[in-house]
């Protein structure tokens, strides 16, 4: 069974589906107790093997943020944090391809990566029959290299790659910036 970190999915009435390998999902953020007492009931959760997850439909969008560090880095004690965070090399391809099989046309699907996965993560969406359209870079704070991007592709896309402006998530005294509690407190989107 590959290993899972987490993997949501909106159909087009506005359920979403969480998909994880393992008893992590059980215990953290998105565990039914912890979702449905803040609003959200039409939460799904599904214990499964990404490569061959269960039927659940068609859906307009798919997000993920996959195991990426290598199996032979340095695991973690912590048993469920291995699971989530570590993988072989093929993962990316194994993740884009489950997703990209549940999307409708022109449905999108984004990944949350390290920037230093990019090219890999373009070459697994592409694979995937999910034309990589966009990244966002995700700068930790003004004028210092983003570790992590969102990376968008669309399911039978044609459109060329762009690289969007980036969110800076924090100001120097360590607090978010206006921009990031905009997205994550006051439901703006993200200019991906």
């Amino acid at each position: 069974m590959a290993p899972v970190r987490h993997s949501c999915a909106w159909p087009r009435a506005c359920q979403t589906c969480a998909v994880s390998a393992s008893s992590w999902i059980r215990r953290w953020h998105f565990s039914p107790a912890r979702t449905r007492p803040n609003g959200h009931t039409a939460l799904e959760f599904i214990a499964a093997d990404i490569a061959s997850p269960p039927a659940q439909g068609v859906f307009d969008h798919a997000f993920a943020n996959p195991p990426y560090h290598a199996a032979s880095s340095t695991p973690s004690p912590d048993v469920s944090r291995r699971e989530a965070k570590q993988g072989d090399p093929d993962l990316l391809a194994t993740w884009a391809a489950a997703l990209a099989a549940i999307l409708r046309a022109r449905g999108t699907l984004t990944f949350i990566l390290p920037a230093a996965l990019l090219p890999q993560a373009m070459d697994a969406f592409a694979a995937a029959g999910c034309q990589p359209s966009a990244a966002l870079p995700l700068w930790p704070k003004a004028g210092v290299a983003a570790k992590l991007i969102l990376m968008r592709g669309i399911k039978g896309g044609r459109a060329p790659f762009r690289l969007s402006p980036g969110l800076v998530l924090h100001r120097p005294d360590g607090a978010f910036t206006d921009e990031a509690e905009a997205v994550l407190r006051g439901a703006q989107p993200l200019p991906l």
